[in-house]
């Protein structure tokens, strides 16, 4: 199982399925990869094992964050072409060797998402 241990970007949309024993906690539509995709409208679902985003209009454009790999999750101010200067989760994650830094911008409150990670069974403790 990769899906709580890996970062992944841009896999077959069957990937981004749900596995036995995996199920999403939260989908929040209209949501932008302000730092990767900025401009792109896309859901965002977080799930007991990882982070998933994919654009609307391209569900081959993707990512899925697992959890083990989340270091770090606030919200900050970032620039989006989609809702200008607003507030958006930034997430850190680490893969061996590499650390990202990934943003998104969701066309509700940040503070929802964040609070949602938080509850997550691998999070609790951990943001």
């Amino acid at each position: 199982m990769w899906q709580d241990r890996e970062i992944r970007f841009d896999v077959d949309t069957r990937m981004l399925r749900l596995i036995p024993g995996e199920f999403t906690l939260d989908r929040i539509e209209n949501v932008e990869d302000t730092k990767g995709n900025n401009g792109d409208r896309g859901i965002f679902r977080i799930t007991n094992l990882r982070l998933i985003w994919h654009a609307q209009a391209m569900p081959r454009i993707n990512l899925s964050i697992g959890l083990n790999t989340v270091a770090g999750i606030q919200s900050k101010k970032a620039s989006s072409k989609i809702k200008g200067e607003t507030e958006s989760m930034y997430v850190t994650a680490k893969a061996p060797q590499t650390r990202f830094e990934f943003v998104f911008t969701s066309l509700g409150t940040a503070q929802a998402v964040v609070r949602d990670m938080r509850t997550t069974p691998l999070g609790k403790g951990k943001y």
